[in-house]
């Protein structure tokens, strides 16, 4: 029970891993296109050759080995993830405009005023 998609824990944990993508992968790879976009913006001109696989064509200069860089793996373990204690059963996050608690301060002189 509890793991169906409607789950307020499961969703919470889901945002969790969505900002911390956000947050490192999706920062570094946005720096970077925002670095093209300034150089262009300022009149250089970027030249992107496509490099040479060495293998197929061995006799030209600039041909290269192809080179297998492995990616590290996000790690998505609680322990990594700050927020992730926050995603527990029972756990009411504070609303920022703190309506919730507004609410059940007036149910509660209303009754007394009864």
């Amino acid at each position: 029970m509890g793991k169906s998609i409607r789950s307020k824990v499961m969703k919470r944990y889901r945002t969790v891993k969505r900002q911390h993508i956000a947050a490192t992968t999706d920062l570094d790879r946005l720096k970077a296109a925002n670095q093209k976009c300034q150089m262009i913006a300022a009149g250089h001109q970027l030249e992107i050759k496509p490099t040479v696989n060495a293998f197929r064509y061995p006799n030209q200069i600039d041909a290269e080995i192809p080179r297998v860089i492995v990616a590290k793996s996000t790690d998505f373990r609680s322990e990594a993830l700050p927020n992730a204690g926050y995603a527990v059963c029972r756990n009411q996050r504070k609303n920022k405009k703190s309506g919730s608690t507004v609410v059940l301060s007036t149910a509660g002189e209303e009754s007394m005023d009864m």
